[in-house]
């Protein structure tokens, strides 16, 4: 009878201690739920933060290479002032182009219009037919002289192209006071009386700098009210110049 009794207590003492280890077992279970799902829920917010950051901050290639190249033309202009801080500025004479030495003075030669055309680089006739489609656009008529090539419309100049060593330099009949805080790199010659009408300049020499002069050149017709075409042909603007100079004569002074 002792036995028996023993043994239903036993037996008791079994179901405790297997009901505990259960309750232990669940226990361990929902924990283990609820540290998975937790983690979940930060992995998936981890994503979403990543995704995002980069719809914020998506850059295209363009735009990679656009500010690229203006670091590098920021760059390019603090060496080229620093170049240019002693020479004196010559209104009408493109201050690049064969420069030779006399009595520890640099000489700048006047070359004509032709032989600056004839002696261009093949970037600088790409910059030329591009800049000069973008005006012609807006139904302006090229003038020459040994300086450079002016563009008016009903006899007001509005732009004037002339040729650097390495490119371009483009004057504007824009206010240069309104782009002094702009990103885009200009010259004010206001106090140069050959310049009065066309008093910012900027100079033409990377992909980047068309487009700041493209988009120069459109802001100055747009406050005249003069419409562009859009379904002008383009043409070797380059070529065509050649022919006209070729056996021509143009002044020296514009005006």
């Amino acid at each position: 009878m002792r036995g028996k009794h023993t043994r239903i207590k036993q037996g008791k003492l079994n179901k405790k201690k297997f009901a505990i280890v259960l309750i232990i077992l669940l226990l361990v279970l929902v924990l283990y739920v609820v540290f998975i799902k937790k983690n979940d829920e930060e992995v998936v917010e981890t994503n979403t933060n990543i995704v995002n950051y980069i719809q914020e901050n998506d850059v295209s290639n363009e735009d990679r290479e656009e500010h690229i190249n203006e670091n590098t033309e920021v760059k390019e202009e603090a060496k080229e002032v620093k170049e240019e801080a002693n020479v004196e500025v010559k209104e009408d004479v493109n201050k690049d182009i064969n420069v030779e030495v006399e009595d520890n003075k640099k000489v700048y030669p006047r070359l004509s219009l032709y032989d600056r055309l004839l002696g261009a680089s093949e970037e600088q006739i790409k910059m030329y037919n591009e800049i000069k489609h973008e005006l012609i656009c807006y139904g302006v008529m090229p003038r020459y002289s040994n300086s450079g090539e002016s563009f008016r419309y009903n006899k007001v100049r509005y732009a004037k192209i002339t040729f650097t060593l390495k490119g371009l330099r483009v004057y504007l009949a824009l206010n240069p006071e309104n782009f002094k805080d702009s990103k885009i790199p200009i010259d004010d010659m206001s106090n140069i009386k050959t310049f009065k009408d066309i008093p910012l300049s900027i100079k033409v020499k990377s992909k980047l700098s068309i487009k700041r002069c493209i988009y120069l050149i459109d802001e100055m017709f747009n406050e005249v009210g003069l419409e562009k075409r859009l379904n002008l042909d383009r043409i070797n603007y380059h070529s065509e110049m050649l022919e006209v100079l070729k056996d021509k004569k143009i002044d020296d002074e514009e005006d």
